[in-house]
């Protein structure tokens, strides 16, 4: 099931597939250490603040060179 998710996310068109990865990779490490935090250091955060950390990120990234992600990006 995760494969056929994954290649629904590498196979978009209309946006380059290396950028939806990045982004994809990105959202899945930020989810990956709020679990972390929440199973061995009960530390939690709301949705909202997780969401504005993966936004956060991905407006470093842009800042960064990898300007490809500002179109899957809203920058605020």
């Amino acid at each position: 099931m995760v494969r056929g998710r994954w290649e629904a996310i590498t196979t978009t068109t209309g946006i380059a597939r290396k950028w939806v990865k990045s982004l994809a990779i990105l959202m899945t490490w930020e989810i990956w250490k709020e679990r972390n935090g929440r199973t061995f250091h009960r530390k939690e955060h709301s949705t909202v603040a997780l969401m504005a950390t993966i936004r956060s990120k991905a407006n470093a990234w842009i800042r960064a060179g990898t300007k490809h992600l500002e179109s899957l990006v809203s920058r605020e």
